[in-house]
């Protein structure tokens, strides 16, 4: 898929459909860096609550099965902490992943459709050749669009469905949590978790916002003029 956008007629053809493609190319890159942030933010709020109010009393970020006595040791418990907030980052690191692939895919839709409306917007009179290299980009661009949800639409269902389990458990643990470090990470991790769900509905709803550009620039064009020969 990324190959694709290397190739005709997805790259841009003038300094204008340049410059709408360095913005989106900007954009992606913010939205990656702001989401990789808040998502460290969220892991570093874990386990500040947890060497604050567990580690003490060897409590581990998260209850777990060990074919030993955790509580043996320091050493023990101290490997099997380490342990586990090994796995929340690479965990985060994949989430990270993918989730700012996904909608670094849909911000490349976005960004197709803007400049297939600036294409539709410069074309002039009799320009039949012009007008059938902006049908034939407005085809590409939904076929890669289709192939995007084909590949991904399970596993989102499958994010969905986690990140709505998350919230709703963890939204139970804060009903009796009786530690204020204990409320600000979980609260935190609660918020990464909504914040994950509107992420990926606003950029989503942001892209069929976009395609709606495309009917509205051909009924705005001089298209009564244009006769295929």
């Amino acid at each position: 898929m990324l190959d694709l956008l290397k190739k005709k007629p997805f790259v841009p053809e003038n300094n204008g459909e340049g410059e709408i493609h360095a913005r989106y190319d900007n954009l992606i890159e913010k939205v990656a860096v702001g989401y990789t942030i808040q998502i460290t933010f969220c892991v570093l709020s874990l386990l500040g609550m947890a060497l604050i109010c567990d580690f003490k009393l060897k409590k581990l970020m998260f209850p777990g099965w060990f074919p030993f006595d955790i509580t043996s040791s320091w050493l023990a418990f101290s490997m099997t902490f380490l342990y586990q907030f090994l796995g929340l980052v690479i965990i985060c690191i994949g989430v990270c992943i993918f989730d700012t692939l996904f909608v670094g895919l849909l911000l490349h839709i976005c960004c197709q459709l803007e400049m297939l409306v600036y294409r539709l917007h410069n074309i002039e009179g009799h320009e039949i050749q012009s007008l059938k290299h902006c049908v034939w980009h407005h085809n590409k661009i939904f076929r890669f669009a289709d192939m995007v949800n084909n590949f991904f639409n399970k596993m989102m269902f499958v994010q969905f469905m986690a990140s709505a389990v998350a919230v709703c458990f963890t939204l139970y643990l804060l009903t009796d949590v009786q530690d204020t470090a204990q409320l600000i990470g979980w609260s935190t991790y609660m918020f990464a978790g909504i914040c994950q769900t509107f992420f990926f509905c606003w950029f989503g709803n942001a892209a069929k916002v976009k395609s709606l550009d495309i009917s509205n620039m051909v009924y705005n064009s001089d298209w009564s003029t244009m006769f295929l020969i």
